[in-house]
């Protein structure tokens, strides 16, 4: 008789570029989780800096590469990797993030307790690592069932990075990520996710590092705005004019003053009468333009020892496939 595949297995998905120091720290993190049934796929989106060798010392017979011959970008290689997944769920880890030990094992555990695992879209807290060192458990609270999950993630300061994303193959190959973003790739990941019928289903614990760092690789301002510009075109069905008011207010609009502060100010009018920006949220978002750099950071750090009332920082934008 035939082995019955494993329920509980896990596809990790590893897109790498030129990352090899840091992929060694992630795979790592991998091999240290408490949940056994998985596999691990790094996808080597063109690198030229041989992934291969960095995680040469592991020996692992689950972990395997596959290579694309050019760099097509991070969603083509989730993509990738998703469409060779051998395991029932997949769930994804950048190759300069790392996960906590539990990471698979509390989140296999939510999903299989739910009442229809494979229609659920899992996605744990995570801690932000700033510049500087500093650490934020993000999201502060999670969204109610049913939630507009676009209002969530802008409107309301929430949350969600690829990761700590685990969720069932087969979804994730009904609605793969759209490879024609260079941003913000998995916030439409999970809102089409969530149309195509997955309950989105938060475990409240965090389980997933991100390192939210001033790399010199990060796209410019000019690059974050048509990136920007593209996500809207392709999610526009699925913002609400309160989530895409205040998506372009407060991505976009601290890049646009830059360019144009009567054109940001007026993005940050229309998300306040939207209801995407509170009052305070308004204030904070024009001390964020109008002050220098030092002097927001310093208020953040005040804000933070006075209560969960900081200055706000641009959701996380899924950034380029170099930062991969």
């Amino acid at each position: 008789m035939a082995l019955q595949p494993d329920p509980a297995h896990v596809t990790v998905i590893i897109p790498a570029y030129n990352r090899a120091p840091s992929l060694r720290r992630a795979v790592q993190s991998v091999l240290d989780q408490t949940h056994a049934a998985w596999d691990l796929l790094i996808v080597d989106d063109g690198s030229t800096d041989r992934p291969d060798e960095a995680i040469a010392e592991f020996r692992d017979p689950r972990i395997s590469i596959i290579r694309h011959g050019t760099n097509r970008g991070v969603s083509a290689a989730r993509n990738t990797g998703i469409a060779a997944a051998r395991g029932r769920f997949v769930a994804f880890l950048d190759s300069d993030d790392v996960w906590l030990p539990q990471k698979l094992e509390r989140q296999v555990a939510a999903v299989l307790a739910a009442p229809d695992p494979d229609g659920v879209f899992c996605v744990a807290w995570t801690i932000v690592v700033r510049p500087g060192g500093v650490r934020v458990v993000l999201p502060e609270q999670s969204p109610r069932d049913g939630a507009d999950i676009g209002a969530f993630l802008y409107a309301e300061e929430g949350f969600a990075q690829a990761s700590s994303f685990l969720l069932p193959a087969a979804h994730a190959r009904r609605t793969p990520f759209r490879e024609e973003l260079r941003q913000y790739e998995d916030h439409l990941f999970l809102m089409e996710a969530v149309a195509g019928g997955a309950r989105y289903l938060q475990v409240p614990e965090a389980l997933s590092v991100w390192f939210d760092d001033d790399r010199p690789d990060r796209l410019g301002s000019r690059d974050n705005l048509e990136a920007g510009q593209r996500f809207i075109a392709l999610a526009g069905r699925h913002l609400s004019p309160r989530a895409r008011a205040a998506f372009e207010a407060r991505c976009l609009g601290p890049l646009l003053w830059r360019q144009s502060p009567p054109r940001a100010l007026a993005r940050f009018v229309s998300a306040y009468r939207e209801g995407g920006l509170s009052t305070g949220q308004l204030a904070r978002l024009l001390a964020r333009c109008v002050l220098p750099g030092a002097a927001v950071r310093r208020l953040r750090a005040v804000a933070r020892r006075r209560g969960p009332t900081a200055l706000p920082t641009a959701p996380p934008t899924g950034g380029p496939p170099q930062s991969r």
